[in-house]
């Protein structure tokens, strides 16, 4: 993600012997400086890069394999979260740029989704125990 910060006039400085043109914007690398706007010190932004993008891998397998414990998803619906739990994860830890790191945050945020559909089935198989007829009288 690149972002755009205007310099202010304030910033530029003019002299009458070499004129260099101003610049309206310049571009900088989001990762390169994020801080978030309350002052709060976020964990994965205090680790070193390396340690924070395994780690991002580590607590997604562990949430997926205590999710599919909670929840108990039919297996076609545990294979895909743990297929896009591994993609995501690998791609983080394989790639460093900007433009890996967009489409790794697409598969993760279809893990994301995933993830919070599980109650679903939870739903569904409770259903399934308790039979319609038994609440007409």
């Amino acid at each position: 993600m690149v972002l755009l910060f205007q310099i202010f006039p304030s910033q530029l400085s003019l002299s009458a012997d070499s004129f260099i043109p101003p610049l309206a914007t310049r571009r900088i690398s989001a990762t390169a400086s994020v801080t978030p706007p309350s002052g709060a010190r976020l964990f994965p932004l205090l680790l070193p890069p390396r340690l924070a993008r395994w780690s991002l891998a580590l607590l997604m397998a562990t949430w997926t394999a205590l999710l599919i414990r909670l929840w108990t998803p039919p297996l076609p619906v545990s294979l895909v979260l743990i297929l896009l739990c591994l993609t995501s994860g690998a791609k983080f830890i394989r790639d460093h740029s900007v433009e890996a790191d967009r489409d790794s945050y697409w598969y993760y945020n279809m893990w994301l989704i995933t993830a919070h559909l599980l109650p679903v089935f939870a739903r569904i198989a409770a259903w399934r125990i308790v039979a319609p007829t038994t609440f007409l009288l």
